[in-house]
């Protein structure tokens, strides 16, 4: 939880609790949201939106208890332009779907950083990447009783995991049919024991991935369809 003095914002609306940018013609840039924690319920639909905006970010913030159904912890849009953001230091839980970054024609969540963020409990996903491209996710601990630690689907490009440590979802991560030119390096996972299934799927092209699986460093191919499983010994 929030430390002494820290602030704790709670929301009660049906919407988002901050919103970077208006979608409008017009990028914001160089606004901050840190230092806080943001507690939602089971009405809104999520903590903070970036919706056109560059060069912005949420640094240091616990998010959690945002429960309504499909709701997402931060929403970086599709459709406008939502580049160069950074959302660093993070703790998300109890929510859905913690981190969505969406796609568009030519538009969308690009070029954006998450960097040493902790995902708690995500009932669909903890971070989703849904057709953005050139974003990155590294550094960050998946630790709680998630489906897929990290999704990237649709016509995303050029996405990068990197250095992240998936210690309790059922899968660390899947990469869906349309996504394409994923890398994945110097990523482990623990799964207390069970095995930790780690997919590639629905792409005609093979990947190369490092991974740990205990003190074990390797360096793994796999085709279109293939399934790593780290940690079942």
């Amino acid at each position: 939880g929030a430390g002494p003095g820290a602030t704790n914002l709670v929301y009660t609306g049906t919407g988002h609790a901050i919103q970077f940018g208006d979608g409008g013609g017009t990028d914001t840039r160089y606004q901050g949201l840190a230092d806080l924690t943001l507690t939602g319920t089971s009405a809104a639909a999520g903590a903070v939106k970036f919706n056109h905006s560059r060069f912005c970010g949420v640094e240091r913030v616990e998010i959690k208890d945002f429960t309504a159904a499909g709701a997402v912890g931060i929403d970086v849009l599709g459709g406008v332009h939502n580049y160069f953001n950074v959302i660093r230091g993070c703790k998300l839980s109890n929510i859905p779907t913690g981190i969505r970054l969406s796609g568009g024609t030519g538009i969308g969540a690009n070029s954006n950083l998450i960097h040493q963020c902790h995902f708690g409990v995500h009932s669909t996903v903890a971070v989703l990447i849904d057709a953005g491209d050139t974003n990155i996710v590294e550094s960050c601990e998946f630790n709680g009783s998630t489906a897929i630690g990290v999704r990237v689907t649709g016509s995303a490009v050029n996405n990068k995991l990197l250095a992240n440590q998936f210690d309790g979802p059922t899968i660390g991560w899947q990469l869906d049919g349309g996504a394409t030119d994923t890398m994945l390096a110097f990523n482990s996972g623990d799964a207390g024991g069970a095995p930790l299934n780690l997919y590639r799927n629905g792409s005609s092209d093979p990947i190369a991935l490092f991974a740990v699986a205990g003190d074990t460093f390797k360096r793994v191919q796999f085709t279109a369809g293939g399934v790593l499983t780290l940690g079942s010994g």
